[in-house]
């Protein structure tokens, strides 16, 4: 029996949830629907097995997934090809600085409506040797979704809902999202409000946050959250 495609699992490390990179929201959904068919569950891939085989997509695939018609799953997912071979993750352990590519080919076919892309052997460990830290939900909990920073902000709560709270330094959560927004009023503005906004309306997660102040400047964000009865993820 096929499983829906809102079942599908999205299993990433922590470490990729912490990275900092942008895509753009058609990106963000191409990448979590190969994520989805890469998980470690799934048989024939084993943990600490870096290469796997290319992901195929299709337009009605990609549409199912997304809430798309027709017409607009192929134009997303032409959108979501374009530039996704120059994006890149940018990982920090302390002073350690390592960047990292999406996809070492990705292709898409116009005529027939297919996205096929591979993960580069830096990132497919993330996505497969997952051994302890990582987060998992469904698909269909971010199919909603239509700001890429509320995927993110999604991906974060999940990571610490068990704890029921995560606090992240202002700067942090502009490397990690790559904003362009340096003053505290735009980034509450134009990303936290809207982000959580949309979280409250459009997933599973009741989540509230609030500023931290150092002296007179708001330097860091806390953000308590819990996934609700109907949502939660039973593993």
């Amino acid at each position: 029996m096929t499983t829906p495609v809102d079942q599908h699992l999205i299993v990433k490390s922590n470490a990729l949830i912490q990275a900092s990179y942008k895509l753009s929201l058609n990106e963000q959904r191409l990448v979590l629907l190969a994520v989805a068919g890469l998980n470690s569950k799934r048989p024939g891939v084993r943990p600490g097995f870096n290469q796997v085989d290319d992901i195929r997509i299709t337009a009605a695939e990609f549409g199912e997934a997304w809430g798309l018609g027709p017409k607009d799953a192929y134009t997303a997912l032409r959108d979501a090809t374009n530039e996704l071979y120059e994006r890149t993750i940018h990982e920090i352990k302390d002073k350690h600085h390592k960047k990292m590519r999406w996809v070492s080919a990705v292709q898409y076919h116009d005529a027939e409506g297919w996205a096929k892309l591979s993960f580069t052997p830096h990132v497919t460990p993330h996505l497969t040797s997952l051994s302890g830290k990582f987060t998992e939900y469904r698909l269909g909990q971010v199919a909603n979704l239509r700001s890429t920073y509320a995927v993110r902000l999604f991906e974060w709560c999940i990571e610490f809902v068990d704890t029921g709270w995560m606090q992240i330094r202002l700067d942090d959560l502009v490397q990690r999202l790559g904003v362009a927004y340096a003053r505290y009023a735009d980034i509450r503005r134009y990303v936290i409000e809207p982000a959580v906004t949309e979280l409250l309306a459009k997933s599973n997660l009741e989540i509230t946050w609030e500023p931290i102040k150092t002296g007179r400047a708001v330097t860091s964000v806390r953000f308590e959250f819990k996934e609700s009865n109907q949502g939660r993820l039973d593993l």
